[in-house]
């Protein structure tokens, strides 16, 4: 009797053994909620009026010439039109599309190609006809390509140096030469293309960016200014045609903002508290994001407006821009979605 009473026990144990492990199993204590990134970019009247979803996609930009918007879904650049109609893929890139931008006056990209292990520049018209391999390396990562305004030249980060190429000789100039703690990124030209920019950034003052101005005719570099690097677009950099330049900062530790340095008058001004901002097509105004919200603001920082608010707290607006004829807001919105409990 006690030997079955035993039997009994031991087989009640291993059932609730069983019972717990398979409990573990399908339900384990560690497990973590997955979410998905959504990106969606929309357009929206300036009066912040007739919203429309025209797509799902990432880096948005403006092709003003043909009135489209470029933009990047699975490694590869589409075209569609400003009211989501006529999509059309332009490339058909095999590797791994690093990042790409647009010329000024929307006739040439220029794209980042390549794998882990290595990225090359490459050109090509807006269109995605005429695909031109610009570098030729399987041992650096060049990146942040910026096209001259005369189309002349291309600026660009290799590795952690800025370098500079004509595109009728190809040849390569060193304009930083990185150590072991200082590095370089984010460079663009100027409007009369004699002159570049980039920031500046040190390993042993993480948080602090040096803006350089380096002077292609004579080599000098000079130092524009130092400020806090932003949390959200900390690689912000745009110039005007009157040397106005457009970053953003920490302002006062607490908030990104736009800063406006003004060469010609030697004046520094903050503008705004912002996450992401593009100047006009006119370079008269700043369209602005502070993440939940879209503005439109004059250069000297006066008249600010509000032109379109999202209401949804999970949902967040990046790199607005506004089109030639300042009819319509191109944007983007980002959030993220549960997939599993």
């Amino acid at each position: 009797m006690k030997n079955c009473k035993i039997k009994f026990l031991v087989i009640v144990f291993i059932i609730l053994s069983q019972f717990i492990i398979s409990c573990n199993l399908l339900e384990p204590h560690d497990s973590k909620p997955q979410y998905e990134d959504k990106n969606e970019i929309y357009v929206i009247k300036i009066d912040g009026t007739d919203l429309k979803f025209i797509e799902n996609g990432r880096t948005s930009k403006y092709l003003w010439k043909r009135e489209k918007i470029l933009f990047v879904d699975n490694d590869n650049i589409y075209e569609i039109n400003l009211n989501g109609t006529n999509k059309s893929k332009i490339t058909d890139i095999k590797g791994f599309l690093w990042e790409y931008s647009l010329s000024k006056d929307s006739e040439k990209i220029t794209l980042i190609l390549g794998d882990a292990n290595y990225s090359n520049i490459y050109t090509m018209g807006s269109d995605g006809n005429n695909l031109i391999r610009i570098t030729n390396s399987t041992t650096n990562y060049d990146l942040n390509p910026n096209i001259s305004f005369d189309l002349q030249s291309v600026v660009f980060r290799r590795n952690w140096d800025i370098c500079l190429m004509n595109f009728a000789t190809l040849n390569i100039d060193y304009i930083t030469h990185r150590t072991d703690s200082i590095y370089y990124q984010a460079p663009k030209f100027n409007f009369d293309n004699t002159k570049i920019l980039f920031f500046e950034e040190s390993t042993s003052s993480a948080e602090i960016q040096k803006l350089k101005i380096y002077d292609i005719n004579n080599g000098i570099t000079q130092q524009l200014a130092i400020i806090k690097k932003a949390v959200f677009n900390n690689t912000l950099l745009e110039i005007t045609s009157d040397n106005k330049i457009m970053i953003l900062d920490n302002y006062e530790f607490t908030n990104d903002s736009i800063k406006i340095i003004d060469l010609e008058n030697n004046l520094i001004k903050n503008i705004a508290a912002a996450k992401d901002a593009s100047f006009s097509y006119d370079e008269k105004e700043i369209i602005y994001s502070n993440g939940q919200q879209i503005h439109l603001i004059n250069v000297d920082g006066s008249n600010d407006r509000l032109l379109y608010e999202e209401l949804d707290e999970h949902k967040w607006i990046d790199s607005p821009k506004l089109t030639l004829d300042k009819e319509f807001i191109i944007f983007e919105k980002s959030y993220s979605i549960l997939i599993e409990e």
